[in-house]
């Protein structure tokens, strides 16, 4: 099968997203948690509702991507051979960034507080006192290290065995238009049925980790099923985004008039697991939010597939340099990101300008980062960056 460059761009537009939305987070009231600041004037409603929109998709389009990436490496390689080079290329760049990336932007977060720590002394409580949420935005490495390693024996099995019925069932619930928008949604509004109302959680954790599993395994299916996802996908792109912005927007709509009614219940909504809270599980306002997030997610993530396999399937010299950049440039961007933010805080310039100063500078950053960790065989291996052409 020809290499698909429209999942291609795609895959670059989504973490080229990374860098306005992780940027835009610091002129809100999430900049705290964060990034251990709040800039003093927060951006607009508009600017959280582009950040809302976005964040039904970008995720779940990402997982999709990585599962039709799996499909295309088990052509090329066996379960062990597969384990191996995931392991090599999720696992070290993971706990090398965690360990000095991610922990020096921490420290710069406790300076910006004015925590009078040094380094050392700093690492010292960091490492010892930290757990899991050490990766912090790695978390996506992590993830998807975990569901290769866990689904590699299912994927070679299909790979091996290629039973008809997986692809058959996938092709036909693709089929059609009216198809390709209802039946794939389903699965996905059935786990979030089953478990968002007792498995709470936020990006990355709880019922939505589930959900990015079904994602990629999705991905994979989908690749083995055939050309019918990017050819209707193509196809009911208008449909499918009209369709997922309606339902977006009704669900940060539906957000905000639970956050009027009750302080705190618009997070509960969202973030799942009002069941331990004493809510019912499968109350009215509950199962509205839980098909608006279902529904929008998939529509979304579909006009997304179908608008780069209308208009992006096509090669290009700048895609397979920037193919190769998005990895490390994704390790990268947050500690670019959190160091704009940190400065944009103490400026006191209008927010807008602050935002795209900051957008513009760790995209540049990023870029010159790159350009400097593909220059060594020992930093192409720790960031990820597969070896050179001859090397």
């Amino acid at each position: 099968m020809a290499r698909q460059h429209d999942i291609d761009w795609l895959r670059v537009i989504l973490f080229g997203l990374l860098v306005p939305f992780h940027a835009a987070a610091g002129f809100t009231a999430a900049g705290e948690r964060v990034y251990g600041v709040t800039n003093e004037v927060l951006a607009p409603w508009w600017l959280m509702m582009l950040i809302g929109i976005s964040h039904q998709f970008r995720l779940h389009s990402l997982f999709l991507i990585s599962g039709i990436g799996t499909w295309f490496a088990f052509r090329r390689r066996g379960l062990l051979a597969f384990w191996g080079e995931r392991l090599l290329r999720l696992g070290v760049p993971l706990v090398f960034a965690t360990l000095t990336l991610n922990l020096l932007m921490a420290y710069m977060q406790a300076r910006a507080q004015r925590q009078g720590l040094g380094l050392a002394e700093f690492a010292a409580g960091w490492l010892r006192e930290g757990g899991i949420e050490r990766v912090q935005h790695l978390w996506f490495i992590l993830v998807l290290l975990v569901f290769s390693l866990a689904l590699g024996p299912v994927f070679a099995a299909l790979r091996r065995f290629e039973p008809a019925w997986p692809g058959r069932l996938v092709a036909w619930g693709l089929g059609g238009p009216v198809r390709i928008l209802v039946v794939p949604a389903l699965p996905f509004l059935a786990l979030i049925l089953a478990l968002k109302p007792g498995l709470g959680g936020d990006t990355g954790s709880g019922h939505t980790i589930w959900l990015y599993g079904l994602y990629f395994l999705a991905g994979f299916l989908i690749m083995g099923a055939g050309p019918g996802f990017r050819l209707n996908a193509g196809r009911v792109w208008p449909a499918a985004l009209g369709l997922g912005l309606g339902a977006g927007l009704g669900y940060m709509v539906l957000l905000g008039a639970a956050g009027q009614a009750q302080p705190g219940l618009a997070q509960l909504v969202d973030r799942g697991g009002w069941a331990g809270e004493g809510a019912p599980s499968y109350g009215p306002l509950f199962l509205a939010s839980m098909l608006l997030d279902a529904v929008s997610s998939w529509w979304l993530t579909l006009a997304a597939f179908g608008l780069a396999a209308r208009f992006l399937d096509r090669p290009s010299p700048v895609l397979a340099t920037l193919n190769q950049a998005v990895y490390p440039f994704y390790v990268l961007h947050m500690i670019c990101v959190s160091t704009g933010v940190l400065w944009a805080a103490r400026t006191g310039w209008p927010w807008g300008l602050e935002l795209a100063a900051v957008v513009l500078g760790s995209y540049a950053a990023c870029w010159l980062g790159y350009l400097a960790l593909r220059a060594t065989r020992l930093t192409r291996f720790l960031f990820g960056i597969k070896p050179a052409p001859g090397r």
